[in-house]
């Protein structure tokens, strides 16, 4: 599914084998990193 999306965004906490299929490795679910990624990469 990442490879297919066009940009694969992983969070920081998942495991290996999906951070290295991702493009961008964000941070963890306890650091909020997609809301970080959604104010730096989509507003």
């Amino acid at each position: 599914m990442l490879e297919l999306c066009g940009t694969g965004v992983a969070m920081g906490n998942a495991i290996d084998a999906v951070k290295e299929k991702a493009d961008i490795v964000i941070g963890s679910n306890d650091e909020d990193g997609i809301a970080a990624f959604l104010e730096n990469e989509i507003v």
